[in-house]
């Protein structure tokens, strides 16, 4: 009997110092990561499939190489033993494979192309205390509509960047489905699938303290997905500012 071994996710900056290089930028953990473990869980929450883009790219991160400022060392695939780093050991029973993890994404790929062609149209109401006029809101290329309340300071969020986020989420009727506080701001890696697609497109380059109303068509939401509170098909309108590192607000 096979038996795989890996953990529920990569990305993790509290990782850096005991099993990432302390230096390592976001983007080479999957690589670095499979090279310790030959299987992974990918941590997408909110009952999404990750974007087709996303998974090509993960695809092409897991290979045999070299990696900045480590090295590792491999027994035989017979044998039981561990995976060492200049910095960190991980033991584990099996031999690294990072092959298999490529033909698992591969395998999901197909699945997260599979998204209807028709466009659907936006609400005729929205509650009016959501303060939404979609008239006033950019539409992007993704169909997301897009407002900026309040203005930010500072650089605006980069890719693999991990920021705070507080927010709040709605039905189109007002029905609140989900909240996040300035006081227990929630934190998302800029970029990286982890929320629906229309939240995270709604964050990329945010500054410290600043506020967005987005409108979330449902294929950029949780679409036919069953979640708690939410209907299949749903449009979505999250208000979202973004906070400073410590968590406090701005």
């Amino acid at each position: 009997m096979a038996v795989h071994v890996g953990t529920s996710g990569w990305s993790y900056p509290e990782w850096k110092g005991s099993f990432y290089p302390s230096d390592m930028k976001s983007g080479r953990m999957l690589a670095y990561y499979a090279r310790q473990f030959d299987s992974v869980e990918v941590n997408n929450t909110f009952y999404r499939l990750p974007k087709r883009e996303a998974l090509a790219t993960w695809a092409g991160q897991v290979h045999y190489g070299k990696c900045g400022g480590c090295s590792t060392r491999r027994r035989e695939p017979s044998t039981f033993g561990s995976v060492s780093t200049r910095r960190c050991s991980v033991h584990v029973h099996f031999h690294p494979r990072p092959w298999s993890v490529r033909l698992l994404l591969a395998l999901i790929v197909p699945l997260a192309g599979c998204r209807g062609e028709e466009e659907p149209e936006p609400p005729s109401q929205f509650a009016p205390e959501l303060g939404v006029d979609l008239s006033q809101m950019e539409r992007t290329e993704s169909g997301l509509y897009v407002r900026v309340l309040e203005e930010g300071s500072g650089e605006p969020a980069r890719a693999g960047e991990r920021i705070a986020v507080a927010y709040r989420g709605w039905l189109v009727d007002g029905t609140a489905f989900d909240t996040a506080f300035a006081e227990t701001p929630f934190r998302v890696t800029v970029g990286e699938d982890f929320m629906v697609d229309g939240f995270m497109e709604g964050i990329e380059r945010m500054r410290v303290g600043e506020e967005r109303l987005l409108v979330v068509k449902p294929d950029l939401g949780y679409e036919h997905n069953l979640v708690p509170g939410v209907p299949r098909d749903s449009w979505l309108v999250f208000r979202v500012r973004r906070e400073p590192p410590g968590g406090q607000p701005a």
